[in-house]
């Protein structure tokens, strides 16, 4: 991971590939959470 500080802020970025697939996969996952949460609440 990158880090830096925007603002005085200190952010953490992935820069390796195996890192944003990890990312790419937890949002993933969590936008599938929350569309089968609306689906399902409007069952």
């Amino acid at each position: 991971m990158k880090s830096f500080k925007w603002h005085g802020i200190p952010v953490n970025l992935p820069n390796k590939k195996s890192e944003w697939i990890a990312l790419g996969v937890l949002l993933g996952s969590v936008y599938v959470a929350i569309g089968l949460v609306i689906v399902f609440k409007q069952i």
